[in-house]
């Protein structure tokens, strides 16, 4: 299972799920944001995300 989401508030969705996260910046958490948090990758896009995971 992956969780993808766009704020800070899924990323720790993710983590206290134990679920592997992808972060996308189109909301208003920022990459430098997401990376203080277990991720798999962090992206622009949602595609961005299915073309390099």
């Amino acid at each position: 299972m992956l969780y993808i989401g766009d704020s800070y508030i899924d990323a720790e969705t993710a983590l206290n799920s134990g679920v592997d996260f992808a972060g996308v910046t189109t909301g208003s958490t920022t990459k430098e944001n997401f990376e203080k948090y277990p991720h798999i990758y962090i992206g622009s896009s949602l595609l961005d995300i299915f073309q390099n995971i």
